[in-house]
Protein backbone atom coordinates (compact mmCIF):
# COMPACT_ATOMS: atom_id res chain seq x y z
CA UNK A 1 0.00 0.00 0.00
CA UNK A 2 3.20 2.90 0.80
CA UNK A 3 5.03 2.01 -2.27
CA UNK A 4 1.22 2.13 -4.42
CA UNK A 5 0.71 5.63 -2.55
CA UNK A 6 4.09 7.02 -3.65
CA UNK A 7 3.98 5.93 -6.87
CA UNK A 8 0.64 7.47 -7.55
CA UNK A 9 2.06 10.71 -6.26
CA UNK A 10 4.67 10.51 -8.36
CA UNK A 11 2.26 9.88 -11.33
CA UNK A 12 -0.20 12.64 -9.83
CA UNK A 13 3.38 15.41 -9.86
CA UNK A 14 2.34 15.72 -6.12
CA UNK A 15 6.14 16.12 -4.97
CA UNK A 16 7.96 19.12 -6.03
CA UNK A 17 11.20 18.99 -6.68
CA UNK A 18 14.48 20.76 -4.65
CA UNK A 19 17.99 21.42 -5.63
CA UNK A 20 19.76 21.86 -1.63
CA UNK A 21 23.34 22.83 -1.93
CA UNK A 22 25.72 21.78 1.26
CA UNK A 23 29.59 22.25 1.83
CA UNK A 24 31.25 18.94 3.24
CA UNK A 25 34.84 19.63 5.09
CA UNK A 26 36.53 16.71 5.67
CA UNK A 27 40.08 16.18 7.76
CA UNK A 28 43.11 13.93 6.71
CA UNK A 29 45.54 13.25 10.07
CA UNK A 30 48.58 11.70 8.92
CA UNK A 31 52.70 12.68 9.14
CA UNK A 32 52.39 15.68 7.81
CA UNK A 33 49.36 16.83 10.48
CA UNK A 34 45.93 17.58 9.78
CA UNK A 35 44.77 18.97 6.70
CA UNK A 36 41.22 20.15 5.64
CA UNK A 37 38.64 19.76 2.10
CA UNK A 38 36.16 22.16 1.88
CA UNK A 39 33.81 20.09 -0.81
CA UNK A 40 30.72 21.63 -2.91
CA UNK A 41 27.39 19.20 -2.73
CA UNK A 42 24.55 18.95 -4.52
CA UNK A 43 21.14 17.36 -3.37
CA UNK A 44 18.60 16.65 -5.85
CA UNK A 45 15.36 15.09 -4.00
CA UNK A 46 11.42 14.94 -4.70
CA UNK A 47 10.83 13.18 -1.64
CA UNK A 48 10.47 9.76 -3.08
CA UNK A 49 14.02 9.95 -5.10
CA UNK A 50 17.02 12.16 -4.67
CA UNK A 51 20.37 12.14 -6.39
CA UNK A 52 23.28 13.52 -3.93
CA UNK A 53 26.58 14.58 -5.82
CA UNK A 54 30.36 15.45 -4.58
CA UNK A 55 33.74 15.21 -5.42
CA UNK A 56 32.79 16.25 -9.42
CA UNK A 57 36.03 17.17 -11.48
CA UNK A 58 35.55 20.34 -13.49
CA UNK A 59 38.23 22.74 -15.45
CA UNK A 60 40.66 19.73 -13.96
CA UNK A 61 40.03 20.44 -10.97
CA UNK A 62 37.62 18.61 -7.65
CA UNK A 63 35.26 21.49 -6.95
CA UNK A 64 36.89 21.86 -2.99
CA UNK A 65 39.27 23.83 -1.30
CA UNK A 66 42.07 22.70 0.61
CA UNK A 67 43.59 23.92 3.80
CA UNK A 68 46.76 22.83 5.04
CA UNK A 69 48.31 22.35 8.43
CA UNK A 70 51.02 24.90 7.34
CA UNK A 71 52.00 27.23 4.93
CA UNK A 72 55.36 25.05 4.11
CA UNK A 73 53.05 22.41 3.48
CA UNK A 74 50.61 24.21 1.18
CA UNK A 75 53.63 25.15 -1.33
CA UNK A 76 55.54 22.04 -0.96
CA UNK A 77 52.01 19.96 -2.09
CA UNK A 78 51.32 23.29 -4.36
CA UNK A 79 54.74 22.81 -5.87
CA UNK A 80 54.76 19.36 -6.51
CA UNK A 81 50.78 19.03 -8.09
CA UNK A 82 51.23 17.99 -11.61
CA UNK A 83 47.32 18.50 -12.44
CA UNK A 84 46.71 14.89 -12.07
CA UNK A 85 43.23 14.70 -10.89
CA UNK A 86 41.80 11.23 -10.44
CA UNK A 87 38.21 11.78 -11.29
CA UNK A 88 35.71 12.83 -13.54
CA UNK A 89 33.00 15.51 -14.25
CA UNK A 90 30.38 13.18 -12.49
CA UNK A 91 31.78 12.39 -9.32
CA UNK A 92 31.03 10.48 -6.49
CA UNK A 93 27.03 10.02 -6.61
CA UNK A 94 24.43 8.54 -4.19
CA UNK A 95 21.04 7.69 -5.53
CA UNK A 96 18.25 6.71 -3.01
CA UNK A 97 14.90 5.18 -4.43
CA UNK A 98 12.57 5.38 -1.28
CA UNK A 99 10.24 3.58 -2.90
CA UNK A 100 12.25 0.54 -3.80
CA UNK A 101 14.63 0.57 -0.35
CA UNK A 102 17.04 1.11 -2.96
CA UNK A 103 20.24 3.04 -2.79
CA UNK A 104 23.18 3.20 -5.85
CA UNK A 105 26.49 4.57 -4.88
CA UNK A 106 28.80 5.62 -7.71
CA UNK A 107 32.51 6.02 -6.93
CA UNK A 108 34.65 8.67 -8.82
CA UNK A 109 36.33 5.80 -10.13
CA UNK A 110 33.35 5.24 -12.38
CA UNK A 111 32.28 1.97 -9.93
CA UNK A 112 28.42 1.65 -8.60
CA UNK A 113 27.96 -0.02 -5.16
CA UNK A 114 24.22 -1.21 -4.89
CA UNK A 115 22.80 -1.25 -1.24
CA UNK A 116 19.27 -1.49 0.37
CA UNK A 117 18.31 1.57 1.97
CA UNK A 118 17.97 0.79 5.53
CA UNK A 119 16.09 2.59 8.24
CA UNK A 120 18.46 4.74 10.34
CA UNK A 121 17.14 4.70 13.94
CA UNK A 122 17.41 8.33 14.97
CA UNK A 123 17.15 9.90 18.33
CA UNK A 124 15.70 12.90 18.21
CA UNK A 125 17.12 14.68 21.36
CA UNK A 126 15.14 18.20 23.17
CA UNK A 127 18.12 20.43 21.22
CA UNK A 128 17.25 23.38 19.21
CA UNK A 129 19.07 25.99 17.59
CA UNK A 130 18.81 28.26 14.57
CA UNK A 131 20.63 27.77 11.19
CA UNK A 132 20.77 29.81 8.14
CA UNK A 133 17.39 31.45 9.46
CA UNK A 134 15.93 27.77 9.84
CA UNK A 135 14.57 26.49 13.66
CA UNK A 136 16.61 23.19 14.31
CA UNK A 137 16.56 19.98 16.22
CA UNK A 138 19.03 17.89 17.06
CA UNK A 139 19.14 13.92 16.63
CA UNK A 140 21.78 11.50 17.10
CA UNK A 141 22.34 8.39 14.95
CA UNK A 142 24.75 5.83 14.52
CA UNK A 143 25.94 4.60 10.10
CA UNK A 144 28.59 2.34 9.78
CA UNK A 145 29.79 2.26 13.04
CA UNK A 146 30.34 6.03 13.13
CA UNK A 147 28.20 8.40 15.55
CA UNK A 148 26.39 11.43 13.79
CA UNK A 149 25.17 14.59 15.44
CA UNK A 150 22.56 15.93 12.85
CA UNK A 151 20.20 19.19 12.84
CA UNK A 152 16.89 18.88 10.73
CA UNK A 153 14.06 21.67 10.43
CA UNK A 154 10.44 20.83 10.07
CA UNK A 155 9.95 23.92 8.28
CA UNK A 156 10.94 22.47 5.39
CA UNK A 157 9.10 19.13 4.67
CA UNK A 158 11.55 17.03 2.74
CA UNK A 159 12.50 14.01 4.60
CA UNK A 160 15.77 13.82 3.17
CA UNK A 161 19.64 14.74 3.36
CA UNK A 162 23.11 14.66 2.08
CA UNK A 163 24.84 11.28 1.48
CA UNK A 164 23.08 8.23 2.91
CA UNK A 165 20.88 10.34 5.17
CA UNK A 166 16.72 10.40 5.27
CA UNK A 167 13.94 9.79 7.22
CA UNK A 168 13.46 12.71 9.79
CA UNK A 169 10.49 14.72 9.53
CA UNK A 170 12.39 17.88 7.93
CA UNK A 171 14.87 18.79 5.92
CA UNK A 172 18.45 17.90 7.59
CA UNK A 173 20.44 21.25 7.18
CA UNK A 174 23.94 20.04 9.05
CA UNK A 175 25.71 16.84 9.95
CA UNK A 176 28.71 16.30 12.32
CA UNK A 177 30.39 13.13 12.95
CA UNK A 178 31.44 12.79 16.45
CA UNK A 179 34.95 13.13 15.95
CA UNK A 180 34.37 15.95 13.69
CA UNK A 181 36.49 14.76 10.66
CA UNK A 182 33.26 14.93 8.62
CA UNK A 183 30.40 17.87 8.25
CA UNK A 184 27.34 18.79 5.92
CA UNK A 185 27.01 22.36 6.66
CA UNK A 186 23.56 23.87 4.22
CA UNK A 187 24.44 26.67 2.04
CA UNK A 188 20.71 26.92 -0.11
CA UNK A 189 17.77 25.70 -1.63
CA UNK A 190 15.54 26.64 -4.36
CA UNK A 191 12.82 24.84 -6.11
CA UNK A 192 13.06 23.55 -9.39
CA UNK A 193 11.08 21.76 -12.83
CA UNK A 194 10.78 18.06 -12.09
CA UNK A 195 12.73 15.73 -13.97
CA UNK A 196 12.52 12.17 -14.43
CA UNK A 197 15.76 11.57 -16.25
CA UNK A 198 17.70 13.14 -13.58
CA UNK A 199 17.48 10.35 -11.22
CA UNK A 200 18.59 7.70 -13.61
CA UNK A 201 21.90 6.15 -12.50
CA UNK A 202 25.40 7.63 -13.92
CA UNK A 203 27.70 5.49 -15.94
CA UNK A 204 29.64 3.44 -14.67
CA UNK A 205 32.43 0.66 -15.20
CA UNK A 206 30.83 -2.36 -12.88
CA UNK A 207 29.05 -3.16 -10.27
CA UNK A 208 30.52 -4.44 -6.98
CA UNK A 209 28.76 -5.49 -3.34
CA UNK A 210 29.99 -3.09 -0.04
CA UNK A 211 32.17 -5.74 1.04
CA UNK A 212 34.25 -6.16 -2.41
CA UNK A 213 34.54 -2.42 -2.36
CA UNK A 214 35.52 -1.93 1.47
CA UNK A 215 38.42 -4.25 0.58
CA UNK A 216 39.62 -3.15 -2.35
CA UNK A 217 39.91 0.44 -0.39
CA UNK A 218 41.85 -1.35 2.16
CA UNK A 219 44.40 -2.72 0.04
CA UNK A 220 44.90 0.43 -2.00
CA UNK A 221 45.77 2.28 1.24
CA UNK A 222 47.80 -0.47 3.17
CA UNK A 223 49.91 -1.08 -0.56
CA UNK A 224 51.05 2.46 -0.36
CA UNK A 225 51.60 2.98 3.53
CA UNK A 226 54.08 -0.33 2.85
CA UNK A 227 55.60 1.14 0.00
CA UNK A 228 56.07 4.36 1.70
CA UNK A 229 57.50 2.76 5.04
CA UNK A 230 60.26 0.80 2.41
CA UNK A 231 61.37 4.07 1.37
CA UNK A 232 62.22 5.16 4.83
CA UNK A 233 61.59 2.60 7.32
CA UNK A 234 62.67 4.01 10.49
CA UNK A 235 60.57 7.15 9.85
CA UNK A 236 57.34 6.96 11.70
CA UNK A 237 54.47 7.12 9.18
CA UNK A 238 51.23 6.53 10.06
CA UNK A 239 48.24 6.50 6.99
CA UNK A 240 44.56 6.67 7.77
CA UNK A 241 41.10 5.41 6.01
CA UNK A 242 38.33 8.02 6.94
CA UNK A 243 36.40 7.58 4.79
CA UNK A 244 32.31 8.59 5.19
CA UNK A 245 31.17 5.41 4.33
CA UNK A 246 33.43 3.24 6.63
CA UNK A 247 34.66 3.23 10.37
CA UNK A 248 38.23 4.70 11.01
CA UNK A 249 41.34 2.52 10.44
CA UNK A 250 44.92 3.23 10.92
CA UNK A 251 48.27 2.00 9.56
CA UNK A 252 51.17 2.87 11.55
Amino acid sequence: MKKLLILLLLACNCYSQYKIEYDYTSETNDSFGNAKTISKCYLYTDNVRSKFIKDRVINGRYEQELQYPNKDLEEKFKSEDKGMVYGDSIGYVVTKFMETDSIYLRTPGAILVKEKLEKIDFKIQDEFKTISTYNCQKAIASVYGREFEIWFTSEIAIHDGPWKLSGLPGLIIEVHSIDRNHNFYFTSIKKMPSSTYLYSLPTFKKIEDRAERIKARIKSVETQFKYKKSKNPDSVLKMTINDLDLPIIEFK
